[in-house]
């Protein structure tokens, strides 16, 4: 009974298992109608190259482990990639204006069995052309407004595609005086086939008129219009913008002479007539811009046009601009120009910029002084006057504690005017208000000054014609004009 027992406990049956069955894949492409309500048959004439795709897969005896997809090629496994996912957003990458893609996707079980046939849906695109943008900035405070600038003119932009915005393949640029405008409407519209395009390629966001090629020379007097466009790999183009606007002027002026002279103070309004007479006076060429209400949108124009220069002159007020202007001065005082700047005490603008031979503004509104005074006549510099005197107590003084400017080559620093008198503030006397820098107290005969910067409206010290003689002497002398 035991043996018989045994015997039937180890028989074996016959086996037979059934075979694991793929899954099965779905693909559809939602569209929306009319009243929203989701179209999963519909397919549209054609498709922009953004395509947003949606797939599921059954699998009548397991569960589904994923999905591959491919586009057009699945000749090779390396052709699909694997996803968990059940939708995704696919760029196709069209360059023609017109052209076919096929998507291909299918789903894998838990068994790495993957459905044999997948699912198809071929898609016809149409090419989208790229968009190119112009700053906010540049377009809201500049391009319909009456701009000036000294024969040079940056552009920079941003642009996109919807194919994806490596599809830009480039862009284009060209110039043409003010005359030329786009209105549909007027026979004499400019045709922008007749421009003369100059080719940029994809990675240039930035051009200067004036200064890249082919427009290397600085452009001469007259008024301009620039414009741009860009071009994706289909060759398709992206709308012309242009600058400025039709309701806007951009004209440049030729220089003139070499000191350029900048009105950047709003608050005393008759100090532009004491600058220019006396350049007019001492027979000087120069070339006035004025910064109140705007420098250059772009640093890089003011730095080329600093470069036709030896002296700058920069009458800066509390309103002043050095946020824009700092890197360009600097710069051109360290390839060898020449500065003569005033400013005024700004609370909106506290930072010792580094053209500045200030360490530290230790007292910020100095009331109301009326006289300075070199602080030892011992150990004057020949030509500055002992005394400057103003009619009227001032606004906006500061005084400061002077160093070596930190952006500026050199060494050494001669405080050339302290306060001596105020109406109401005796505290300020002796406070630090002028530095010509640099200095070197062994020469007997010193290097041309590289700046010479009081902190004060120095212009309105011409008691005894104090500022003319001081103005005089150092363009002719300290800056060897």
């Amino acid at each position: 009974m035991v043996a018989l027992a045994f015997l039937v406990c180890t028989e074996k049956k016959a086996s037979n298992p059934v075979e694991n069955r793929p899954p099965e894949t779905h693909l559809f492409l939602v569209i929306g109608d009319s009243l929203g309500v989701a179209d999963t048959t519909a397919r549209p004439d054609t498709s922009a190259s953004t395509l947003i795709l949606h797939w599921y897969g059954d699998d009548p005896d397991g569960e589904i482990l994923g999905y591959q997809w491919a586009w057009d090629d699945t000749s090779t496994d390396t052709s699909w990639t694997f996803t968990d996912g059940v939708m995704d957003t696919f760029y196709v990458k069209i360059r023609t204006v017109f052209d076919y893609f096929t998507f291909y996707v299918r789903a894998m079980d838990t068994d790495s069995s993957l459905d044999p046939t997948p699912s198809v849906m071929t898609f016809p695109i149409i090419n989208s052309p790229p968009e190119v943008q112009l700053p906010v900035g540049l377009i809201n405070d500049y391009s319909a407004e009456h701009s000036i600038t000294l024969g040079y003119q940056t552009l920079s932009w941003t642009a996109s595609d919807p194919d994806g915005d490596e599809t830009i393949s480039g862009f284009e640029v060209a110039i043409a005086d003010s005359s030329f405008h786009w209105d549909p409407t007027l026979a004499d519209s400019i045709n922008f086939a007749d421009l003369a395009w100059t080719s940029l390629d994809s990675l240039t966001y930035s051009y200067t008129f004036g200064y890249d090629e082919p427009y290397t020379e600085p452009l001469a007097a007259g008024c301009y219009r620039a414009f741009l466009r860009a071009v994706d790999i289909a060759d398709s183009y992206s709308d012309v913008i242009w600058y400025p606007e039709t309701t806007g002027v951009w004209e440049v002026i030729a220089p003139v002479g070499d000191i350029l002279y900048i009105d950047d103070n709003s608050y005393y309004t008759a100090n532009d007539s004491m600058y220019v007479h006396i350049l007019n006076t001492l027979g000087l060429g120069y070339t006035a811009l004025n910064f109140v209400q705007k420098p250059f949108y772009y640093t890089r124009d003011l730095e080329l046009a600093l470069n036709d220069f030896d002296i700058l002159v920069y009458n800066a007020g509390s309103a002043r601009h050095f946020e824009e202007t700092a890197l360009a001065i600097t710069n051109f005082v360290n390839n060898g120009g020449h500065l003569l700047m005033n400013s005024s005490y700004s609370s909106s603008d506290t930072i010792i910029y580094s053209f500045m031979p200030i360490d530290t503004i230790y007292d910020s509104s100095v009331q109301r002084p009326i006289k300075f005074i070199q602080p030892d006549t011992a150990n004057a510099l020949v030509g500055y006057p002992d005394t400057l005197q103003t009619n009227q107590p001032l606004s906006f003084v500061f005084g400061f504690r002077p160093q070596i400017p930190v952006g500026i080559d050199g060494s050494g620093f001669k405080v050339l005017y302290i306060i001596n008198s105020t109406v109401s503030d005796p505290g300020s006397v002796g406070d630090t208000v002028a530095v010509r820098f640099p200095y070197n107290p062994d020469l007997e005969v010193q290097e041309p000054a590289k700046v010479v910067f009081f902190s004060f409206p120095v212009f309105d010290c011409n008691v005894n014609n104090g500022f003319s003689d001081l103005f005089t002497h150092v363009i002719q002398n300290e800056f060897g004009q």
